[in-house]
């Protein structure tokens, strides 16, 4: 009962990431890649793409981009969350396993899982990358979710990349900037 409210929390707010308005800009920095601005965390940083902006709310860092043009709006976000787990003995994977099972349970058909525990490193901590698509409701556009997992220290950290299905293409660049670039303080 308590991962399904964390769940839906969690879901909760990074769907208002998508609507939140910009409140900062990062920098860049000597050494950033190309078209990259700085973003740094409590304990954390990243680059992502400059045509990106930044949303931030407690709990929860998120940056946005507007794939609509200018007489639309639809975003294409990233959020990094990060939370202490209680138990402090959890891997990613066992973290997506619970995670998964948990999309599972509230969405039934709607969602679709394309790849899961892809191994890889974020900001040299071992990582699981996971894949789906998810249709909130039957009237809803489905979106396309890339999450990685990381837990470091007993702190989880959860990388999520959201977009309508028919911008991946073009928006993917910005979440693979701010994997290989992501840094723990």
């Amino acid at each position: 009962m308590k991962r399904s409210r964390f769940f839906r929390l969690s879901l909760f707010l990074l769907l208002a990431a998508l609507l939140l308005c910009a409140c900062s800009s990062g920098r860049t920095e000597e050494g950033a890649p190309d078209g990259g601005m700085l973003f740094e965390g409590e304990d954390y940083s990243f680059y992502y793409d400059e045509a990106w902006e930044v949303d931030r709310s407690d709990g929860m860092t998120g940056i946005k981009s507007n794939i609509a043009g200018d007489k639309a709006v639809a975003y294409a976000s990233i959020s990094v969350m990060a939370f202490t787990l209680s138990d402090s003995e959890q891997g990613a994977n066992n973290y997506w396993d619970d995670y998964r099972a948990d999309l599972t349970d509230v969405y039934g058909e709607r969602i679709q899982f394309t790849s899961e525990k892809e191994e890889m490193e974020l900001g040299g901590v071992p990582a699981c990358r996971n894949r789906y698509t998810l249709q909130l409701s039957e009237d809803d556009l489905p979106y396309r979710f890339e999450q990685t997992v990381c837990v470091r220290y007993g702190v989880a950290y959860l990388v999520t990349f959201t977009v309508p299905e028919g911008g991946y293409d073009d928006t993917v660049g910005c979440y693979e900037m701010v994997l290989s670039t992501f840094a723990f303080d």
